[in-house]
């Protein structure tokens, strides 16, 4: 990989963080919000809901592929051994503690919101360790560390095995073949699992240590090899394969047939239930690569800097998606009962939540043990 900086990327990931909190926000403002999201607002507009249908499609796996990007640099710089323990550092000790401290009370939220009669100690011990467990936003960072690990144990065996041709493909037009193919494998695996499986869309925690949704796996995990196998082609450099004008117009069109199939199902055609899912998961899949490519392509195109916005966001990314949760629904359940109306507040909560999840990173990052992290 190049000595050159990729500003492009990392300004990608804040930016991912910052849709990640807005969308948040969103949810408590959209119309049909999910029964048990942590907190909900009376005043509600279903422009909201397709701006979280929008971006809940792409920003997982644009953060997996983007935490690829980089592994194979990551293990070339290291041996294995401390490649594990840099990531059981950065990314298992903020899981931990996010998932064992800060998401009870986030979880708690959902019921204190609806007024319901029961104390924290009583929803810990009888729900949280139950049906109502979860991980708030933190389940990312277990997902993401199980995947590190998996890989890091491949490529172990492949540079013992085989050291030459470790992801390599060779030539820039290969690559929206790997693409294409990644989606319709994704699509394949996902879309199989959903109709084998009906529930494997819902979310399920085995053994209360990772947080997941088992029809979501094969996206996450191959957007991630995605990920390094184009940082091994020198996707997005200078002498590698750059994405043109037609991915953002790909996934536009991809877009614009996705949404109204998610407000209305059955929408375009209906044969029956399992097609109907089958249909409306490969979309999924084919709408989350595309988007991966077409966000690729404005970002090296548009925002390949580190200007005074970047420099003061980026570096904090990580502790504003660490305090985003307990802060965005705090906030909202604050401004719930205000008499403005949506937009200003939906807006305000926003900006707030962002606001205050960037004093919390940068305080974050004056204690030195963080800063390890």
């Amino acid at each position: 990989m190049e000595n050159k900086r990729l500003y492009f990327i990392d300004n990608m990931k804040t930016t991912t963080v910052i849709l990640m909190t807005v969308a948040a926000a969103a949810m408590c403002y959209m119309s049909a919000a999910p029964q048990l999201w942590y907190v909900t607002d009376k005043e509600q507009s279903i422009l909201l809901t397709v701006f979280v249908l929008a971006v809940d499609v792409f920003v997982a796996p644009l953060m997996f592929f983007a935490a690829g990007y980089f592994v194979l640099h990551s293990l070339r710089e290291r041996s294995v051994g401390a490649f594990i323990r840099r990531k059981l550092v950065r990314i298992g000790i903020p899981w931990a503690a996010g998932s064992l401290l800060i998401a009870p009370p986030v979880t708690y939220i959902i019921l204190a919101s609806r007024g319901v009669p029961i104390g924290f100690k009583d929803f810990y011990t009888k729900l949280f360790i139950g049906p109502a467990y979860q991980q708030a936003q933190y389940w990312y960072l277990g997902e993401l560390l199980a995947v590190f690990l998996v890989f890091a144990a491949a490529f172990m065996l492949m540079k013992r095995f085989a050291p030459r041709r470790l992801f390599t493909v060779g030539g820039k037009w290969h690559a929206p073949l790997v693409i294409i193919s990644a989606a319709v494998v994704a699509a394949v695996l996902s879309g199989g699992m959903m109709v084998l499986f009906p529930n494997a869309g819902l979310w399920v925690h085995p053994l209360y240590i990772l947080v997941l949704q088992p029809a979501k796996i094969p996206v996450y995990a191959l957007a991630f090899l995605l990920g390094a196998w184009g940082s091994q082609e020198r996707w997005l450099t200078e002498d590698g394969w750059r994405p043109g004008l037609m991915w953002p117009f790909i996934a536009f069109c991809l877009m614009v047939l996705y949404i109204p199939e998610r407000l209305f199902p059955a929408l375009y055609f209906y044969v029956s239930p399992a097609v109907n899912l089958l249909f409306t998961t490969a979309l999924e899949c084919v709408l989350s690569f595309s988007m991966i490519a077409a966000v690729a392509t404005v970002f090296r195109r548009g925002f390949d800097g580190n200007g005074f916005f970047w420099r003061q966001t980026s570096p904090y990314a990580y502790g504003m998606y660490f305090a985003s949760y307990p802060v965005v629904f705090n906030v909202v359940w604050a401004m719930r009962h205000t008499s403005l109306p949506l937009w200003p507040k939906f807006f305000i909560a926003c900006a707030a939540s962002l606001l205050i999840s960037w004093v919390i990173a940068r305080l974050l990052y004056l204690v030195p043990c963080f800063k390890q992290i």
